[in-house]
């Protein structure tokens, strides 16, 4: 088949289809969710927001936001960040504690959000293979549904993704 990938400059971004938003249910509460992509990240400059790689993420604090992200470490390393709303306005940021992920070269992330039992969820995060870290008893109860459908690419000017 043929090799592509997308490039995404930090103000380009797609919608998939919105079928992925009735895919994923009624939000990560009663569910097992899992996220995995390749990523080339060429850039670490994303300043104070860190790198959006996917989410459903927007200004107004809302039920159902979350987000998968990269958070510069070192010139050419970040972290891997999942972030969901716990309520209106707040949210729970989980952060992988190596910087796991290499600048100018393909990476293989994943996110698994286990919330069948939604008070007490289990997400982990993963990186080229290794599990970086596992973050229980997790409150997800109020995540029963998906503020919008997700968006691939990212959030600033200056975060540059392959995915």
């Amino acid at each position: 088949g043929t090799k592509w990938s997308n490039y995404f400059d930090g103000s380009s971004y797609m919608y998939p289809d919105s079928a992925l938003n009735t895919a994923m249910g009624t939000g990560f509460a009663g569910n097992i969710i899992s996220f995995e992509m390749w990523i080339y990240p060429t850039n670490f400059n994303g300043g104070s927001y860190g790198q959006a790689i996917t989410g459903a993420y927007a200004a107004v604090a809302a039920n159902g936001r979350w987000l998968i992200y990269l958070e510069k470490t070192a010139a050419t390393t970040s972290k891997l960040n999942f972030s969901y709303t716990t309520g209106t306005g707040t949210q729970n940021d989980l952060a992988s504690t190596a910087s796991a992920i290499t600048q100018n070269q393909w990476n293989h992330i994943a996110v698994t959000v286990d919330a069948t039992t939604s008070s007490s969820a289990t997400v982990k995060l993963f990186a080229n293979g290794v599990l970086l870290n596992t973050f229980t008893s997790q409150n997800m109860s109020t995540q029963t549904a998906y503020y919008r459908a997700a968006v691939i690419g990212g959030a600033n000017s200056l975060s540059l993704i392959h995915i």
